[in-house]
């Protein structure tokens, strides 16, 4: 008798909880299961703006490419257009799925986002990942007036990615992925400011580069958007007037990269790397010191290159190589173990020893 008036009693508070609804920041919505609330509530993003979102995203449209890599790593079967386009070099290494999607362009870089096409596939939200533009409350604003979707930002930097991807799996409804993906980001995050307290100020000059044309070399430069990761790890000695905030650098002739004469060179473009292997580069490549010494390396770039464009998660798995290359006494990370992991947490995707030895042949 008593089991019976407890189940009861149960079922009682199910229908009142069913009736009443459940509040969430704020709104009420009504709920089918108590843990299961369907409409609205209202989302607090990180530039402070109030937006109502879906309690249930079944599909999402990311604003660029750092949200489309981001998103990838924790929800990419519900991504329902790209904001940059794929290409047969990523085959393999990300979903397969995924290289089916339409693509919609972009809100900044290319800036070539087609609102009418956006909102035509109907998603329940727009999220943009990264850094804030100055004028990033104006442009959610405007994405969502002009398409119909909300829009949010989620601020995501190398020391707040663990922050975004926990709001992410909150926002998405999985919240133990996001939490795994955002201890990793965390303990990479932590083990960078470790080599460097412990590196001080012994730290190897480098130059990165990122291209190069007749005489001349695209640089990251200090200070730069792109170049954070390589400042907090090394002597970067590219410093120019006005550092580029663009993925190609600034460009500098051969002359001025032979004055800073760095002790090391990391290249990010396969096709300088192979030249300056080759022989066939021009004259000054070979008097540089890394060059004479065969201190320069094709930093791995599938599907995304491990130091940036776009600069996001990707650059942990380049912060794990950076410090086996660099700092191996420091580093106690096994590569190719912290490879496989990365790229099955990030990409969804079983590394084989095929793809990890071509990740390396250049590096």
């Amino acid at each position: 008798m008593k089991q019976k008036l407890l189940s009861l009693i149960a079922v009682t508070c199910l229908i009142i909880s069913v009736l009443c609804g459940c509040t969430q920041g704020g709104k009420t919505s009504t709920t089918t299961t108590p843990d299961k609330p369907t409409g609205t509530y209202t989302f607090t993003d990180s530039v402070n703006r109030n937006v109502e979102i879906p309690y249930d995203i079944k599909k999402y449209i990311p604003s660029g490419p750092v949200s489309q890599m981001m998103l990838i790593a924790i929800a990419p079967e519900r991504m329902a257009a790209l904001a940059t386009k794929l290409d047969d070099a990523q085959k393999g290494f990300l979903p397969d799925y995924l290289f089916d999607l339409p693509y919609v362009g972009q809100l900044y870089g290319s800036a070539d986002l087609n609102k009418e096409t956006l909102a035509a596939y109907n998603p329940d939200l727009i999220i943009d990942l990264g850094e804030p533009k100055k004028t990033i409350v104006e442009d959610m604003d405007n994405l969502t007036s002009q398409t119909g979707v909300p829009a949010i930002h989620i601020t995501a930097t190398i020391n707040r990615n663990g922050e975004a991807y926990r709001t992410l799996g909150k926002i998405l409804g999985c919240e133990e992925r996001g939490n795994a993906i955002a201890t990793y980001c965390d303990q990479i995050a932590g083990n960078l400011l470790d080599i460097t307290r412990a590196v001080a100020n012994n730290k190897v000059s480098i130059a990165y580069i990122s291209g190069n044309g007749s005489n001349s070399a695209n640089v990251i430069a200090k200070n730069s958007y792109h170049a954070e990761v390589i400042d907090l790890m090394f002597d970067n000695i590219a410093v120019v007037d006005n550092p580029s905030g663009k993925g190609t650098g600034n460009t500098v002739d051969l002359e001025q990269l032979l004055l800073w004469d760095p002790e090391a060179l990391i290249i990010g473009d396969y096709a300088t790397y192979d030249l300056i292997k080759s022989g066939k580069a021009d004259a000054p490549w070979y008097e540089l010191s890394a060059v004479k010494n065969g201190k320069y390396y094709g930093i791995p770039t599938i599907p995304y290159n491990w130091f940036g464009v776009p600069p996001s998660v990707n650059r942990y798995i380049g912060i794990v190589w950076m410090s086996n290359k660099f700092y191996p006494e420091y580093s106690s990370f096994d590569l190719k173990a912290e490879t496989v992991k990365f790229y099955k947490l990030f990409y969804n995707i079983d590394l084989t020893d095929a793809q990890y030895n071509d990740l390396m042949s250049r590096s």
